[in-house]
């Protein structure tokens, strides 16, 4: 292995060890949250708290959703050919188109949410709508922080991040229900403020990652520079993507009721606490832009990427699929109906580890534009295949269907990778083989959580007997 590929292992080996680490630490915080909703709203109002949510990601098409991964994408290339000045103007231009849709975005919620709560035919639905629509204005500081972290590799500052906006969250939730009493209002607005508040924290240590980088001049793009060509391919894409999520609910709602709708949304949390205990596509999909033009160590990276990820994903769920059982039933037994609905959702996650890999591929590669027919593909089989599934199978016809959709999504992804990539393929005998790449990821991961919290104990024997 040359210094260069050693280099990626190394960073690769210490992001995902750091953010794996920090992740035990922030389902603690994360669960005493969960905890607190869950038992101070009814399934009914955690159900319209959720179908209320959902207005975010509908409605965030102003902010051009999607468009962050390109940034990232582009950004990290000029990083790699070492041109700040480039940097700079693309995180300029971003940051200012962001601006300009966010203001609208929040203008058409706040002034709009008597219209946006007739869908609920109740008055107090109209405060909930103004409260989220805050939401749109931090959209664009929250997109800076994140993309700035992604491209300089900040894997820690990353975490650090995610951490204070779960810790703010708990805190204003133990505040608004039960100094204040509030219920579906109270969760609403902590989930403003601890955004805000999160975001005032990391200002200064943002500012820090590089402060000759803020003091740049950048070059200059056209206002509309992240619209042309690739990149609105991705902002449509994420336009599908959102809607097909967001549209569950509602199809839920329509065939079995608000009720059954906090049930999904529980299995679906629980699917996201899951995944998120493998956090390696957000170590490597940074890198997968910075070596697009070395054919044999990007072909690499994306497989070795898949491996891990699979591996990862299978391993949780495993251990997931025994555990939360038992954890809702203790804590939260009026969602004992999520815990079959979950576990078979947890099948999804086979195919899912493909998909996260495989899109961070297509954004590198420039071909938005095919991701996003394939996005359109993915919808056209939930929207044929739900409604059908949940009409003869009830609540776990959700699960089926996103099974299916998103299997039959993934293979479709592998035949056109394998076209825009000649020569690449998974093979299936090298997710069962070790090789030295293998083994310096494995050390540099063992090495670096064995100065982190929680996780060090854990890798100190399994790293050692995955590497002999």
């Amino acid at each position: 292995m040359n210094s260069s590929e050693a280099s990626v292992a190394g960073v690769v080996g210490r992001g995902t060890a750091w953010m794996a680490a920090t992740t035990v630490v922030l389902k603690g915080v994360g669960f005493l949250s969960i905890f607190l909703i869950l038992n101070h709203l009814t399934v009914f109002e955690y159900g319209v708290a959720e179908l209320i949510l959902t207005a975010v990601p509908l409605l965030s098409f102003f902010l051009l959703p999607g468009l962050g991964a390109t940034v990232v994408a582009d950004m990290s290339r000029e990083r790699g050919l070492g041109n700040v000045a480039a940097m700079k103007g693309l995180l300029v231009s971003y940051v200012r188109l962001q601006y300009v849709f966010a203001v609208v975005a929040w203008a058409l919620v706040f002034f709009g949410a008597q219209a946006l709560a007739i869908w609920y035919g109740k008055g107090s639905t109209v405060m909930f709508f103004q409260i989220i629509s805050f939401l749109f204005l931090l959209s664009p500081i929250r997109a800076t922080v994140q993309t700035v972290q992604s491209v300089f590799l900040q894997f820690r500052q990353q975490s650090l991040y995610t951490f204070l906006e779960e810790t703010w969250k708990l805190v204003f939730l133990g505040i608004f229900f039960f100094a204040l009493n509030l219920r579906i209002e109270g969760l609403l607005l902590a989930i403003v403020l601890s955004q805000a508040c999160a975001l005032i924290s990391m200002a200064y240590p943002v500012y820090k990652i590089d402060p000759s980088f803020w003091r740049t001049i950048g070059d200059r793009f056209p206002f509309v520079h992240f619209l042309r060509h690739h990149g609105k391919w991705g902002v449509f894409s994420n336009y599908v993507g959102t809607f097909g999520r967001n549209i569950r609910p509602w199809i839920i709602t329509y065939f079995l009721g608000p009720s059954a709708v906090g049930i999904y949304a529980v299995a679906q949390g629980l699917i996201g606490h899951t995944i998120s205990l493998v956090p390696l596509d957000s170590v490597i999909k940074p890198f997968l832009a910075r070596y697009v033009h070395e054919r044999e160590r990007f072909y690499a990276l994306v497989a070795k990427a898949a491996k891990y990820q699979l591996l990862g994903y299978a391993t949780v769920s495993i251990a997931a699929a025994i555990g939360v059982p038992f954890l809702i039933d203790w804590f939260f037994p009026q969602y004992i109906e999520s815990v079959p609905l979950y576990q078979i959702t947890l099948i999804m996650l086979i195919s899912s580890a493909f998909d996260s890999i495989f899109t961070g591929a297509f954004f590198a590669l420039q071909a938005q534009r095919s991701y996003f027919w394939a996005s359109v593909y993915k919808l056209v089989l939930v929207l044929l295949l739900m409604p059908p599934l949940i009409y003869f199978f009830g609540l776990y016809g959700i699960a089926y269907a996103n099974i299916i959709s998103n299997s039959l999504f993934v293979w479709e992804r592998y035949l056109r990778l394998k076209r825009l990539m000649p020569g690449f393929s998974l093979r299936v005998r090298d997710f069962f083989t070790v090789d030295e790449t293998d083994r310096m990821i494995l050390n540099r991961i063992r090495n670096a959580a064995s100065n982190a919290p929680v996780l060090g104990f854990l890798f100190k024997y399994s790293a050692n007997a995955a590497t002999k």
